[in-house]
Parts: C-alpha cells; structure tokens; sequence
C-alpha cells in the first residue's frame, strides 16, 4: 500500500464531547504487509480536539514493513496546554521493519509558550514483545534523541 503526495490541511477540526475521545489522524495504517507514506503535506491536525486522548500526523499499527519519508508534517494538536500525548508519526508494534526518514516535523509552526507534551517520533511496543528486538535500534541513541516506551 502506497500514500502519495496529498496535501491534508485542518483534519479532525472537530471537538470531543468528552475527555479521552479519539482524533483521528490523517493516515492511519492498521496491519499493513508492505507500506509507504512519502512526499505528502499534513498540517493544522486535530487543532481544536484539547480532549482527545491522542493526537498523530501519521500513526501505524501492528505494520509489518512500512517506511515513512519525505513528509511534511506541521501544527500538530491544538496550539497551547494539549496535555494529551501527540507526535507527527506514532508507531504503535509489533512491527518487523519501519524506516522513517528524511521528514519534516514541527509541532507548531510559529513559535509559542506551549509546555504540551509532544514528540515528533513515538515508537510503543507491545509488553509482550520482546525487549532486545524492539529496542535494539535505538541504543546508539541519547535518551533525549527518542523516546521507545516498552
């Protein structure tokens, strides 16, 4: 499965009633065999959604082999105070091979006085995979280059 080249502006704009409802992010990849999301623009996700219970530009589950590049991705979550996680690519394992490279990400645009906890990679593992698989790829990096929840 290929996603490429579109251009995504104001996604999930609506508000949740409640707290915990989900956003929806623009492209959603649920147990894809092989796949690709490159060269497309995504901007102003979820900006009004301050109670959803997670927020993503690009999110993948339980993907097989699956390389996310060359991609702009920008003003993800509302602007100020999101307190909810939120990333411009959310990698949700098991997964056998996932490449991310060569993507813009930025949380806002323009600058501001947000203290919203945001990341523009987050990579989860399932409790029971295994730990020395899923992690193995990241040791080279310092703590704060990343962050592999297990």
């Amino acid at each position: 499965m290929s996603v490429l080249a579109n251009e995504l502006i104001n996604i999930a704009t609506g508000r949740p009633r409640r707290p915990g409802e989900s956003s929806w992010p623009p492209f959603n990849l649920r147990n894809v065999f092989a796949g690709a999301v490159s060269e497309n623009a995504i901007s102003a996700v979820g900006h009004q959604a301050s109670l959803a219970a997670v927020i993503a530009g690009i999110r993948a589950d339980t993907s097989l082999d699956l390389r996310v590049s060359e991609n702009t991705i920008t003003n993800v979550a509302p602007p100020t105070d999101f307190q909810n996680p939120a990333a411009g690519v959310l990698v949700v394992g098991p997964l056998a091979h996932i490449d991310i490279a060569a993507n813009l990400i930025r949380r806002q645009l323009t600058p501001n006085d947000d203290n919203s906890p945001w990341e523009a990679v987050r990579i989860l593992t399932l409790k029971r995979a295994s730990r020395q698989v899923q992690s193995a790829s990241f040791t080279i990096f310092p703590p704060t280059a990343g962050k592999c929840d297990q």
